[in-house]
């Protein structure tokens, strides 16, 4: 791909993005390290969407303190709660 095809592809992107009113917001879930990406409507300033949403980082809370609970001390028990995304 050529700097001029480039440079169109992102000029498209930019014009789609604008056309559809949102904006990004990104940040790291306090209790699970996590990315987290929330789409929100420019006009309104309402969330749109949470990606993961809250009720999956909810989930994976209460997964990892249930886990820690049963196996305790265990190390390597835990490692599929301790990915970051």
């Amino acid at each position: 791909m050529d700097g001029q095809t480039l440079d169109n592809a992102v000029e498209q992107l930019n014009q789609f993005a604008q056309s559809v009113q949102r904006k990004l917001e990104f940040s790291v879930d306090e209790e699970s390290g996590k990315t987290v990406i929330k789409v929100i409507d420019k006009e309104s300033g309402e969330m749109v969407r949470s990606i993961p949403s809250e009720d999956v980082l909810d989930m994976q809370q209460r997964l990892r303190e249930t886990s820690e609970a049963i196996f305790k001390g265990n190390q390597g028990i835990s490692l599929l709660f301790e990915a970051k995304a």
